[in-house]
């Protein structure tokens, strides 16, 4: 019995001694809301109609044994959560043991300290306010009254109201003053009528509310003309100044009309100019910005100039020599700003007549001598202006100071100065068919942009845009010269390409002429006026041996340089590109590649990005214009969208966008072929049936089909594609290739005289490529919010930003804010690139097919979602039924792309002749997206790329 004792007692002695619990007394002591113990979720809670409330969260304290020894620690803290109840309530205040801890919700941790914890917290209503903020413009005032059940009560307030519940309804009036309506309350649209109060009910957030008032306005339109009757070029004034108006200041727009320019030279006059005989009628609206009113001029009878002045002779002979009145009204005489009047070259006498002329052609060189001052504005034969204000002269047919001049009669045979500058009368003596097809050729045009002289602000002085150095070399600073004056190609051409100097000399800037004779034909050293002849400059690069050695010559043709040279607007280094483009050797046709193989290619703009060139800060990078070369032998687009090595069904992307080595010397194996290439070369030989006696194996393709077998044709000089000495080019080159085309009512054959040509082939392919176009521009503009203007420099204009000066800014940030990396951002511009060089090049689509179709595909691949992924087709059908705008940009692409099941119909279900379009198949689905020419399915079906 004592063992079993003396165990138990030894029993008792290892047993821990348990002391007492420490305890957090918690009370809600108003209000609503909880504390809860986040260690185990223990809380009390209190409703906002409860009396107060108590919680008791008790945990044990250090546990020893009967020998003192710590068997556990005390739970050391308690930590608890203090949370009013949302939207209705907030913390008035948190009370722990005594001191006020301040009035934040959330965690409260309490340590043990021996002792036991008292925590009072004190929740009280939530309130918010608003405020109210009248408007700067005036126009009305604004008032704010509270709200119950839905009815509005208590005073009015013009500066706002507090102490709201959460969640309340305030209603807010808006009282206009007279002649005021109200616009917008608290940012919605609540219109009415003038003087009408109107309210709109918000709920209360501690928010400011305000609203806008718009003035009824009301305008009458008045116009006073100075004169009903004037000559052309004289200004007549427009006097607005009885127009009346209440409310804002008034502006006025005047309807354009055809031949008339108008001038605002204050803010209610403005001069009214016409550049042709007429009457006219002036519609001028004055508006306010909401008012608007409509007048018209009386009519404003506008006489040729020497009509005008000469009306005394006019108004006598237009009943006696009528003939010869009316080609004196359409004469240059007649028309120019100048004169001659008729008393100029008739001196009236004692008979008031004088009917002889001295020799013929040179009385005309009593004002014709060259020394011209500013009034001879725009004359066709002689630029020698030396006035830095002087701008937007003509070319000239005649060097500076009246170089070269006999008579007139020298041309103009049968001279009859009535008549002179009329388009019905003007002829020439020598070589009169060529000649008259040269000067309505772009190339002959005076008043071409290639060759008009400008100066000052935006102005080009062609002359003198050149600098010493070779240009196989080095990168010039200006190199215009070469192409843009006759003079410096000739000495461009003439020297393989390396000599691109100024040719100005001694002569006056100022001065320029169109691509005449000398610039493409030799100068004839035994004549005594300096005619040219028909002997045609040559040039070649030393031999260079490639590919296709039998087809083509063994040399280059024409070696350029596509160049950047550009200080980076964020480094302020000099970023620098410079890319070889070596030509075939294609005979005559080497004369219009250099000029026509653009200035800057895509892989120069890459390059110039690889060297350092921002894409967050640089201007557009423009290829030059009418780039036929360089877009028929496959060099001058941007292409840097994906790896060259990227797979394109069986060939390469690099492949498909780069020449074949058998037609270019920088071609490649397994390159793009084009038959086009090879027109005017002996490799068309065997091609479509054409012998090596053919007219189409001589001259290259720019010659063949653009001036015709015999290249001093009647009309070959005209350029114009058509109008060679054998007939139409359709005949003679198109039709050996295309002898139908398909179209939505079956197939049409091309008639033997190709007479149509253009209408079954030509205009529905130009109508697709013109369509792509515009859908690379709606994407563009859609998602990267840039405009294409192609009528203003630099062309690319960012909708992001304000205008400035009245004008878009263009685009210098191609990384969209940030929004792309760098090389993204050079995809993009190098679509625009391509965009600009596309558009700029009208016959691309006929020049090289395949690879424009391309080109358009993968800038648009890129533009319609930023990945090149073959989205085009997908994303086209969505944007057929869309149209993009952005601040008043539009670009409609509605209905121009739609795809039936295949692109042409089947034959038999099987086969396809390629006859007949299916029915909802556009022309542009057709040029984006790639078709089977054997089935007339699209690739897809077939599982070959979409891309053409």
């Amino acid at each position: 019995m004592l063992r079993k004792a003396g165990f138990a007692f030894a029993l008792m002695l290892s047993l821990p001694t348990f002391a007492s619990a420490w305890t957090v007394t918690a009370k809600i002591g108003s209000g609503a809301g909880t504390i809860t113990r986040t260690s185990d979720n223990a809380s009390v809670a209190k409703a906002a109609t409860e009396a107060a409330k108590t919680a008791y969260f008790k945990v044990a304290d250090d546990v020893y044994d009967v020998n003192g020894n710590l068997v556990s620690n005390a739970v050391a803290s308690q930590t608890l959560t203090v949370a009013p109840t949302p939207g209705s309530y907030v913390v008035s205040s948190v009370v722990i043991d005594g001191v006020n801890k301040g009035n934040a919700a959330g965690d409260y941790t309490i340590n043990n300290n021996g002792k036991n914890h008292t925590m009072v917290v004190y929740y009280t209503a939530a309130t918010t306010s608003i405020s109210v903020k009248q408007p700067v413009a005036g126009g009305g005032s604004v008032y704010v009254q509270r709200m119950a059940n839905g009815v509005p009560y208590g005073p009015f307030s013009r500066t706002g109201l507090s102490s709201i519940k959460p969640g309340s309804t305030i209603r807010v009036f808006a009282a206009p003053n007279a002649d005021y309506t109200v616009s917008t309350i608290a940012g919605a649209s609540k219109t009415g009528l003038a003087g009408q109060i109107k309210f709109a009910d918000v709920v209360a957030t501690g928010q400011e509310v305000t609203a806008s008032f718009a003035l009824v306005d009301a305008v009458q339109a008045r116009v006073l003309a100075s004169t009903v009757a004037t000559a052309v070029g004289s200004e007549v004034t427009l006097d607005f100044s009885k127009t009346t108006a209440n409310g804002s200041s008034v502006t006025y727009t005047l309807d354009p009309l055809a031949n008339v320019t108008f001038r605002q030279y204050s803010g209610n006059k403005a001069k009214f100019k016409a550049t042709a005989a007429g009457s006219y009628v002036v519609k001028v609206t004055a508006s306010n910005g909401t008012a608007s009113s409509t007048v018209q001029t009386p009519a404003i009878t506008v006489y040729a100039p020497g009509v005008y002045g000469s009306s005394v002779c006019v108004s006598c002979h237009n009943n006696r020599n009528n003939a010869l009145v009316e080609e004196y009204k359409v004469s240059g005489h007649a028309n120019n700003s100048h004169g001659p009047l008729c008393s100029s070259c008739h001196v009236p006498g004692t008979t008031m007549h004088v009917n002889t002329l001295p020799e013929a052609g040179k009385a005309c060189l009593g004002c014709h001598n060259g020394n011209y001052s500013k009034q001879f504005d725009g004359v066709t034969h002689f630029s020698n202006i030396s006035t830095a204000t002087f701008k937007n002269i003509s070319a000239a047919y005649v060097g500076p100071k009246g170089q070269g001049v006999n008579a007139c009669n020298n041309c103009h045979f049968n001279l009859d100065p009535h008549g002179i500058g009329a388009a019905n009368v003007e002829t020439f003596t020598t070589n009169s068919d060529i000649l008259s097809a040269w000067a309505e050729s772009d190339h002959g045009k005076r008043n071409g942009l290639a060759w008009t002289p400008t100066v000052g602000a935006k102005g080009h002085d062609w002359r003198g845009s050149g600098v010493a150095g070779d240009f196989q070399k080095n990168i010039p600073s200006t190199d215009c010269v070469r192409c843009h004056t006759a003079a410096g190609f000739a000495q461009f051409f003439g020297s393989n390409f390396s000599n691109a100097n100024r040719v100005d000399g001694t002569d006056s800037a100022l001065f320029n002429s169109p691509l005449t004779c000398a610039g493409c034909h030799t100068t004839d050293p035994t004549a005594v006026n300096g005619s040219t002849t028909g002997i045609r400059r040559t040039a070649a690069i030393t031999p260079v041996v490639f590919a296709n050695q039998t087809s083509y010559s063994r040399s280059v043709g024409v070696q350029t340089f596509y160049n950047i040279s550009t200080v980076d607007k964020v480094t302020s280094k000099t970023v620098k590109a410079r890319i070889t483009a070596k030509f075939p050797d294609v005979g005559d046709s080497n004369l219009c590649v250099s000029c026509h193989s653009a200035r800057l290619s895509g892989s120069a703009l890459v390059t110039a990005q690889a060297n350092g060139l921002s894409m967050n800060n640089s201007s557009f990078q423009n290829s030059h214009y009418m780039a036929a070369a360089g877009v028929m032998y496959v060099k001058a687009g941007f292409t840097a969208f994906t790896s060259a090595s990227a797979a394109f069904g069986t060939s390469t992307y690099g492949k498909s966008l780069t020449a074949d080595n058998a037609s270019t010397p920088d071609g490649i194996a397994g390159g793009v072929t084009s038959t086009h290439r090879k027109l005017g070369t002996m490799s068309i030989v065997n091609d479509h049936g054409i012998t090596a006696t053919s007219p189409l194996t001589a001259g290259g393709p720019c010659v063949a089909c653009h001036m015709g077998y015999n290249r001093n044709a009647a009309k070959g000089h005209s350029l114009l594609i058509g109008e060679d000495a054998n007939g139409d080019a359709y005949k003679t080159v198109c039709i050996n290739c295309h002898t139908s085309e398909g179209s939505h009512n079956g197939p049409v054959a091309i008639a033997a005289d190709g007479s149509n040509f253009a209408a079954a082939f030509l205009d529905p392919n130009k109508e697709a490529f013109i369509d792509s176009l515009d859908l690379a521009k709606y994407f563009l503009l859609k998602n990267y919010k840039i405009s294409y203007n192609p009528d203003a420099y630099p062309y690319f204009y960012d909708e992001n930003l304000p205008k400035k000066n009245g004008a878009m800014q263009a685009v210098t940030d191609w990384t969209r804010g940030g929004a792309l990396d760098a090389p993204a951002a050079l995809k993009l511009e190098g679509a625009a690139f391509n965009l600009n060089l596309l558009s700029r090049e009208p016959a691309a689509y006929v020049h090289a097919r395949s690879y424009t179709r391309r080109l358009v595909y993968d800038s648009i691949d890129f533009l319609d979602d930023g990945v090149i992924n073959s989205s085009v087709v997908t994303n086209a059908k969505t944007a057929t039924s869309a149209t993009g705008s952005v601040s008043g940009t539009v670009v409609d692409v509605t209905g121009k792309f739609t795809a039936d099941t295949a692109a042409y119909t089947l034959d038999n279900g099987t086969k396809s002749t390629l006859g007949t379009i299916m029915t909802n198949t556009s022309e542009g689905m057709l040029f984006i997206n790639a078709w089977d020419r054997t089935t007339g399915k699209w690739n897809t079906s077939l599982g070959k790329p979409e891309r053409p």
